[in-house]
């Protein structure tokens, strides 16, 4: 009874109020709507940029992995390298293709080819005399350690009894005679398939084949192809393996493979994929919003010195054949470090970005593509103050705002705003955001993790250059702000639950969250749950969402 009383001032103090208050809302993303069925259904996530975009624990993307809660994950692309995508070299012998050397591909020195898209850690084998193979002719092992990212809100990709399949990914160098006649993927002492990766590769939607009813076809050079079929993989819990071998010739030959990572998927007893969260990643350090939808391939006439590009072709036959299924619908993020651009520069790279993928995506045939233009955490960026760097924040934020504006399949989300410009770097400032927003007590999945506390360093969550986050929690703490920001709803912010309504369930939640700084009840951003907050959800209640 008392409650009620309660309850019923609360909202009669709230609607005096109505005309007296105008609180401006803080505004972290527009058009964000359109990428909330990620979190309820089947679908697709790319994640596209630079080392803010890399698979690592100690990131964003993974961060997302462990703290948005989705219907179930079920498959995972990636080329494999880093703390749980890890690639185990049977050989000792493996080069990297990267921007270290411009992407350069020919291990002994005799092409000057190159290969600029971002697929992280692809790995060059030279057939020299001296080359020792593996265990059942073994170049490497795919291995992924999903025990690292157990203690999320999704638990393990795979679990016992599960049935997997794999799909061996590479990259057809453009000298062809140089290449391994061989492939071959290796399922412990088991070898599921040998393929000649010149003249069996899968066909591509793109090119007008069918790739579940059609033969194999002759590799596309220069771009990345996939083996003839997916194969069965033996499930482990915690590390499932994926090898990858060649013939026993192949030491001495002169020939050369190039190994570009797999994607893992769960299916049903007749092998056909289950539906959930397929994972994917498309990213490399040091990239920039340029180099996204320049449209030139490494090593053409106009392409950067560090060949940091691409072309729509590379670009499609990478997305033909890491997908699973044309009918998923696919959500992009474009996730980089921020950079000193002008409103009409950054505008210009986002449209950019977002052509070229979409191109693509039709080029393959996809039903759905949803894009979201991501404005990452206040860091340093270089070549100014703190100020200046504020400023070039808003410019970002601010030209992907239009851009979202302006286009129905592109979304904007501002992890700056959701974050109140707050630099995490362990100063008072920092620590007292964090606790009045409640991530003293941040939780998800098993975790508890008091981010103020000497765990996470005293609210100083960024790496000593100020730029990324220095821990898995840290990069939990970034996604999980991502994670709000697409969950509000900014054309209704009083429908706290996100059922599409605004109703009692949402004012209950408002008050328990009465006095607090829990999300999602503080409605205005403000930092404590108050009559502000109740006026806004009472004129949801009276007018609708």
């Amino acid at each position: 009874m008392h409650r009620a009383t309660r309850y019923v001032g609360l909202v009669c103090g709230a609607c005096c109020a109505i005309a007296a208050t105008a609180q401006p809302l803080k505004i972290t993303g527009v058009n964000v709507g359109i990428m909330r069925p990620l979190l309820d259904g089947d679908a697709r996530v790319l994640w596209m940029g630079d080392s803010f975009s890399v698979p690592s624990r100690f990131r964003v993307p993974v961060g997302a992995l462990q703290t948005w809660p989705v219907s179930d994950w079920t498959a995972i692309e990636s080329a494999f390298g880093g703390d749980w995508l890890n690639t185990v070299d049977d050989t000792g012998a493996a080069k990297p293709i990267s921007s270290a050397d411009g992407y350069l591909l020919g291990a002994g020195g005799e092409t000057t080819s190159r290969f600029g898209l971002p697929v992280r850690f692809v790995r060059e084998y030279s057939g020299a005399p001296t080359l020792r193979l593996g265990p059942n002719n073994r170049l490497a092992r795919y291995i992924v350690r999903d025990w690292f990212v157990a203690d999320g809100v999704n638990g393990f990709l795979v679990e016992p009894g599960d049935r997997l399949r794999a799909r061996l990914l590479y990259l057809m160098q453009p000298a062809a005679v140089l290449s391994a006649d061989s492939l071959r993927v290796v399922d412990g002492p088991f070898e599921r398939v040998s393929f000649n990766p010149l003249t069996q590769t899968r066909p591509l939607w793109s090119s007008g084949r069918d790739p579940s009813t059609e033969s194999p076809t002759a590799a596309a050079l220069g771009q990345i192809n996939a083996a003839p079929v997916d194969v069965p993989i033996t499930p482990v819990q915690g590390a499932t393996p994926i090898g990858v071998g060649v013939s026993p010739i192949f030491a001495g030959s002169g020939q050369s493979a190039y190994p570009a990572g797999a994607v893992l998927y769960k299916t049903d007893h007749a092998g056909r994929r289950l539906p959930g969260l397929y994972f994917s990643v498309l990213a490399d350090n040091s990239w920039s919003f340029a180099d996204y939808g320049r449209g030139l391939a490494a090593g053409e006439p106009g392409a950067p010195a560090d060949q940091k590009t691409f072309d729509l072709d590379q670009l499609t036959h990478w997305l033909d054949v890491t997908t699973l299924d044309r009918d998923q619908p696919l959500y992009v993020f474009y996730y980089l470090a921020a950079e000193p651009l002008t409103h009409n520069g950054a505008r210009h790279h986002f449209e950019r970005m977002v052509d070229q993928t979409q191109a693509a995506a039709d080029r393959v045939g996809l039903s759905v593509v949803r894009h979201c233009i991501v404005i990452p955490h206040f860091h340093r960026v270089a070549g100014g103050t703190d100020a200046e760097s504020a400023a070039r924040f808003a410019a970002l934020r601010d030209a992907a705002y239009a851009l979202a504006s302006s286009r129905p399949n592109v979304a904007a989300a501002s992890i700056y705003d959701a974050t109140d410009g707050v630099m995490f770097d362990g100063s008072s400032a920092a620590r007292d955001w964090l606790r009045e927003h409640g991530f003293d007590r941040f939780e998800y999945g098993s975790n508890r993790v008091d981010l103020t506390g000497p765990e996470e360093f005293f609210g100083n969550l960024l790496d000593p250059l100020r730029i990324h986050p220095r821990s898995e929690h840290a990069a939990a703490f970034f996604a999980d702000r991502l994670l709000s920001v697409i969950r509000a709803n900014p054309s209704c912010p009083a429908d706290l639950n996100a059922d599409g309504v605004v109703d009692t369930a949402d004012l209950v939640t408002l008050l328990a969250g009465w006095g607090t700084a829990a999300a999602p009840s503080d409605i205005s951003g403000d930092g404590v749950v108050d009559t502000v907050d109740l006026v806004i959800l009472i004129a949801g209640l009276r007018n609708g969402c």
